[in-house]
């Protein structure tokens, strides 16, 4: 009677050598497998962290850069305005005519009227009447380099309606080529005065009240 041997490798398993060696190379792909990833991935952080560091420095270089470029600009402003302030302080020195055209305030009549001033230093200066005394009015400024005027006081009316009150003087305008023109208030008057050289033939020549 005849005897059978019954393998124990069934039809789904395969068995020999080639099932032994298939294990260890599986199991190293994928440990070249995550060295790779792991390589990848630090290469990567690695350039975004060097990009990141570019881009920080970018930007610092620009920020000096532009403040380097403001500062320059400021003192170049300050140079401008500063230079010709002083060189043009003197040519306004000398004496001048003040021409003012002012309107009606309540029941006082409007009024025109010329006065000299003295100019020292591009400074202006004006001053009528007693200090401290009805009639007073004081009032001066400076012109600027860009050839602005503005000038600021006050005074104590003399008028028979607001006599002894005490007022604001302030007018504004700018240098025109052959005088001053500015406008403002004079109390509670509105103004228009014109100051040119004295003696010079655009003189503007009002006539005062008396």
């Amino acid at each position: 009677m005849s005897r059978w041997r019954w393998s124990t490798c069934g039809a789904r398993t395969t068995c020999g050598p080639a099932t032994r060696r298939s294990r260890p190379v599986s199991a190293r792909a994928e440990t070249d497998a995550a060295a790779l990833r792991q390589k990848a991935e630090s290469e990567a952080t690695a350039l975004k962290g060097q990009a990141e560091s570019e881009a920080v420095a970018m930007k610092a270089r620009a920020q000096a850069d532009a403040a380097a470029v403001q500062a320059a600009s400021a003192a170049k402003t300050v140079a401008a305005a500063t230079l010709p302030a002083s060189a043009d302080a003197s040519r306004y020195d000398g004496a001048w005519v003040a021409t003012q055209k002012c309107s009606a305030v309540g029941r006082e009549p409007p009024f025109t009227r010329t006065a000299n001033i003295i100019a020292q230093g591009g400074e202006f200066a004006f001053e009528r009447g007693v200090p401290g005394q009805p009639g007073f009015h004081t009032q001066r400024g400076r012109v600027a380099p860009d050839g602005t005027l503005v000038m600021i006081g006050n005074g104590i009316a003399g008028s028979s309606s607001y006599y002894g009150q005490r007022f604001e003087i302030r007018y504004g305008g700018r240098w025109t080529g052959d005088r001053f023109v500015l406008h403002g208030m004079f109390g509670g008057r509105t103004c228009d005065v014109e100051i040119a050289r004295l003696g010079t033939a655009s003189e503007p020549r009002g006539k005062s009240p008396g």
